[in-house]
């Protein structure tokens, strides 16, 4: 039996006792804030950078003209913003769904985008960055032959994470699916 936490059973609970386990953390109203400012901006921007880069590998594909100097501007976004840009919308999503009452595990959505980003995080900085930058390196490299299958390739794997981010901050937006199934225990209290 869990004990009462101001430990007279006759008493009433205090406020912050709900019957569930309190997060080992709670943002403030700034830090709240102020770490939901930089989740947004640091997801609007992944979406920008992987659109911009999406963009200039498709231009590579498929314009026909030389692919070098577009490969080499989305290498350079890989290089310089795509670590630190999705590091930080997965740490600061991390510490909403942990400091504030969304919970880690309380809701599907939340959850899911959790799934969903790590998924983009390791994608983006352990496949796809990497192919973007391969091609760049041979397409600007004088008598290395740069496979147009390639290319194309990389675009349409930008275009599918592309799909996955969407989704993501659809998520954000409208935190479908409701709440995780809490368990009962022996009592038939919710833990």
């Amino acid at each position: 039996m869990t004990a009462h936490p101001t430990g007279d059973r006759s008493a009433s609970p205090p406020k912050a006792w709900t019957g569930r386990p309190m997060p080992w953390f709670r943002l403030g109203r700034r830090w709240r804030a102020l770490v939901v400012t930089v989740h947004a901006a640091s997801g609007v921007g992944w979406l920008g950078i992987h659109t911009s880069v999406l963009v200039l590998v498709a231009t590579a594909a498929f314009s026909g003209a030389d692919p070098a100097a577009p490969l080499t501007a989305a290498a350079t976004l890989v290089r310089t913003l795509v670590l630190p840009v999705s590091i930080l919308a997965l740490v600061t999503g991390l510490l909403l769904s942990l400091g504030t009452p969304w919970g880690l595990a309380r809701h599907y959505w939340v959850l899911a985008k959790l799934v969903l980003t790590l998924a983009l995080v390791l994608g983006s900085n352990l496949s796809i960055g990497p192919q973007v930058v391969a091609i760049a390196h041979a397409a600007s490299t004088p008598g290395v032959e740069l496979a147009p299958v390639d290319v194309t390739r990389t675009a349409i794997a930008l275009a599918l994470s592309g799909v996955v981010l969407l989704t993501v901050t659809v998520l954000s937006t409208t935190k479908p699916f409701g709440r995780v199934a809490r368990r009962r225990t022996a009592g038939g209290h919710a833990r």
